[in-house]
């Protein structure tokens, strides 16, 4: 049976059958725009998929802290890294993109034969701002 983490009732479930257990924090309340929320849970579910596939973690952290303007994610696992710099799979692109396009930064810290860490900073909008039509300009 497959090990299930929940956040803030959401789950995550490691790609095959295992033992491992994912350790997760969250800080803060739960009002996030449903963007944020696919966003960080996408990114988190590649991390998990990573450590699990590619890595062989043993361990994995997922912390998830929110203030009020941003919410910050670290994914840690205790995996055998890679060096970031030469291998960008198309889940670590995928992630790049869905943090950067909502306005976030994402750096990674690994290399080979050592842990790895993602973090992100992700911008949160208010709920008006997330509701409101783009707005469009003409020059």
């Amino acid at each position: 049976m497959a090990s299930i983490v929940r956040i803030s009732g959401w789950g995550w479930k490691l790609p095959r059958a295992t033992t491992k257990s994912v350790p997760c924090c969250l800080i803060g309340s739960d009002t996030l725009s449903d963007p944020l929320k696919l966003c960080v849970y996408r990114m988190v579910q590649e991390a998990l998929n990573n450590a699990n596939r590619h890595a062989h973690a043993k361990n994995v952290v997922v912390e998830l802290k929110q203030s009020a303007n941003s919410i910050s994610v670290k994914i840690e696992d205790d995996g055998s890294g890679f060096d970031p710099k030469r291998t960008r799979g198309m889940g670590l692109l995928g992630m790049e993109e869905r943090v950067k396009r909502l306005g976030g930064s994402i750096s990674i810290e690994s290399r080979p034969g050592t842990r790895t860490i993602i973090r992100a900073e992700l911008p949160i909008e208010t709920s008006a701002s997330a509701n409101a039509a783009p707005s469009t300009t003409q020059t």
